[in-house]
């Protein structure tokens, strides 16, 4: 998640069954989202596109997504 573009493509390519779809999802052009693709897959090892690697991806923005969550965050005591 270092990159800016990071998580918005990662939940593309999640929403999306290939990558032409995950590109307009995101908005961007489709060798833009190959190049993505292609540093995340240098970066983790894996391929994020295929079976076990779409899998392995997707939990581990889903566990991203919850740890930076806001949306239980309750107020302080005594605000209102």
């Amino acid at each position: 998640m270092e990159y800016p573009w990071a998580a918005r493509t990662l939940d593309a390519l999640l929403r999306s069954a290939s990558i032409r779809d995950a590109s307009r999802v995101a908005d961007v052009h489709h060798s833009t989202m190959q190049a993505r693709i292609d540093v995340m897959r240098d970066l983790l090892s894996f391929d994020p596109t295929d079976g076990i690697g779409r899998t392995r991806i997707g939990l581990a923005f889903l566990a991203w997504r919850v740890r930076h969550s806001t949306v239980l965050d309750l107020p302080a005591p005594g605000d209102r």
